[in-house]
């Protein structure tokens, strides 16, 4: 039984994928707006000149 848990969890680590590559719509979006990752498209909405916005 302990060696079929670790068999699976082992298959999950692998195949293990950052939530933002996943998703195709993200994926077109970033392409968009010119950045490469959700942290990229953040820093221009951090700017201090958009304080305020909602």
């Amino acid at each position: 039984m302990t060696k079929h848990r670790q068999g699976r969890n082992r298959r999950k680590t692998k195949n293990k994928l950052k939530f933002d590559h996943r998703l195709v719509l993200t994926n077109w979006m970033l392409e968009l707006f010119g950045v490469v990752t959700l942290e990229d498209l953040g820093k221009h909405m951090r700017d201090p000149a958009f304080k305020g916005f909602n």
